[in-house]
């Protein structure tokens, strides 16, 4: 469509157009992740190279994605002095994004404060701080509340909430993890929300979401994992649990949740541990399992490190070569095949002439005769499965194809 000379003007008119995002990358074009944050304007994107960053950030309320440049344990920001080392806050609450990033180093207070604003953080992992890594303070405004998408919170501490605590705001957790949080308080009322404590005292009109999240090895006094306490004596405030796991955490009273003055929403979760899993009222939305043991509980930890593995591929903290959600490590319940025993899974290496399973440097009868030898074998349960050549675990027809395709000399 042709444009009027009117709308022209106004096209180019100075202001009107839309400046395109700058890229800024750590420490390429700029020294230190500050620097970056000072020369970037609203919408930017910085780049951080893996390595440790000791740094105190501000950024002066602009709105900017701050992503590693790397899988999240290679790209760490630390404290300088084991105090705060991010603050948001400010009368138009920020919006910025953080990605592929680890948390840590806070000693003397929490390491990361939300005054107002909603922040996201992807695939982010918290760790080793000994006061708590986030704490959101909110308002009675909508429009606060981060969201959590894919982090892990691992060996937090403080006396209340030991990973999080969240006050007045509409957080959302989603495909998160929180192993070994604990809540060390030792005074009386002091010992509450192993791994968040969550509260809407005086506005009581928020909801926080926790989806499809996996909590182990938390602890308090009270509520093992969450404490949770709305506006007295309402239950307006609203905590919805969906399709979440808990193994293993621990507490005097509510081993998972302890709820006050909340409605409290759970649904398509497991609980396993025994003892008192949900303290004082909770609406039961069906779908929900509660076990003593927690060997027969739902698990998707393939390698046994606690962190579920799709989580623990997202964070870099497992590999995973062919993408098929399993970490290349497995040793137990499905493992990968390794069949020549080097360590790495046969279906993540690419030989110059893999259906040479004799050797002799041609694709031949002699191959063809291997593979009669061991056909049917299931490569799944006998990892000894060298003729498995498309690495479906069985060895078949589909496997032949393979060795006729690539029949001759092989190459160089």
């Amino acid at each position: 469509m042709r444009l009027t000379p009117m709308i022209v003007t106004l096209a180019i008119a100075p202001g009107a157009a839309t400046l395109a995002a700058d890229t800024l990358h750590v420490p390429a074009d700029h020294p230190s992740i500050q620097a970056a944050i000072d020369a970037a304007t609203d919408g930017d994107t910085i780049f951080v190279s893996p390595g440790t960053w000791i740094e105190r950030l501000d950024l002066a309320g602009k709105d900017l994605t701050i992503r590693g440049d790397g899988a999240a344990h290679e790209v760490v920001l630390r404290s300088p002095d084991g105090g705060t080392m991010l603050e948001l806050d400010g009368d138009t609450p920020p919006t910025p994004i953080f990605a592929d990033l680890t948390f840590t180093g806070g000693v003397d207070a929490t390491l990361i404060r939300v005054g107002r604003g909603s922040p996201r953080f992807e695939r982010c992992l918290f760790r080793d701080n000994l006061r708590q890594a986030f704490t959101e303070s909110g308002s009675c405004s909508d429009t606060d509340g981060s969201t959590f998408a894919d982090c892990l919170f691992i060996d937090n501490e403080e006396p209340n909430g030991g990973a999080v605590r969240v006050n007045q705001s509409n957080s959302q957790f989603v495909r998160c993890a929180f192993v070994d949080n604990a809540a060390t308080g030792s005074t009386s009322g002091v010992n509450a929300g192993g791994a968040l404590y969550i509260d809407d005292w005086t506005c009581g009109t928020h909801r926080v979401v926790m989806q499809d999240c996996w909590f182990e090895g938390n602890s308090a006094v009270w509520g093992g994992v969450i404490y949770v306490q709305g506006l007295y004596p309402a239950a307006t405030f609203q905590l919805d649990v969906e399709n979440c796991i808990f193994r293993d955490n621990s507490a005097s009273q509510g081993r998972s949740i302890w709820s006050w003055y909340t409605t409290l929403r759970v649904t398509d979760s497991s609980f396993c541990g025994g003892g008192d899993q949900i303290r004082n009222s909770w609406t039961d939305l069906g779908g929900n399992a509660f076990s003593n043991s927690c060997e027969s509980s739902e698990l998707d930890d393939c390698d046994g490190d606690r962190v579920p593995d799709s989580l623990a591929i997202n964070l870099g903290l497992a590999d995973d070569c062919n993408g098929d959600g399993r970490p290349d490590a497995c040793t137990a319940g499905d493992p990968k095949i390794d069949a020549d025993g080097d360590g790495i899974p046969d279906v993540c290496q690419t030989p110059p002439c893999i259906a040479d399973l004799s050797g002799n440097g041609l694709v031949d009868g002699g191959d063809l005769g291997i593979w009669l030898a061991l056909a049917g074998n299931d490569c799944q349960s006998d990892p000894g499965c060298p003729a498995d050549l498309n690495g479906d675990g069985i060895i078949d027809g589909a496997d032949i194809g393979v060795i006729l395709g690539a029949w001759g000399p092989c190459p160089d």
